[in-house]
């Protein structure tokens, strides 16, 4: 266990991944109304 080594490593990390997930999100939401115009 190195997690003290290099704690700022993790930091980025669990700050991008919300916007991973947002952006992903948007661009099936985009695909979906793309695909299936109401």
């Amino acid at each position: 266990m190195k997690q003290p080594n290099e704690p700022e490593q993790k930091k980025p990390i669990a700050y991008v991944i919300p916007w991973v997930i947002m952006a992903a999100f948007m661009g099936v939401m985009w695909l979906v109304v793309e695909v299936y115009p109401c």
